[in-house]
């Protein structure tokens, strides 16, 4: 926001550019992949109830889908970082 308050050009110290670049797409891949993992929770419960309540074990699961939501989305823009 202060890059578009500022006409588009940078005013802040230039090492920040950078991790502000990483910190943008790292919580849009976030978004994207939380939404989607949403979504098949969804699907899940409504094509195959009885199955699903069967074996779903909630908060584990919840658990290693964020730290691998976390790590998929750190690891792809990391290389945002770097070549900035």
């Amino acid at each position: 926001m202060a890059e578009a308050a500022w006409e588009a050009t940078w005013k802040l110290p230039p090492a920040l550019c950078p991790l502000f670049v990483f910190l943008f797409f790292t919580s849009v891949y976030l978004t994207i992949l939380s939404l989607t993992a949403l979504s098949v929770d969804r699907y899940l419960r409504v094509a195959f109830p009885l199955r699903y309540r069967r074996c779903h074990r909630a908060t584990p699961l919840a658990a290693v889908a964020a730290g691998g939501f976390w790590a998929a989305a750190l690891a792809h823009c990391s290389v945002v970082y770097v070549a900035q």
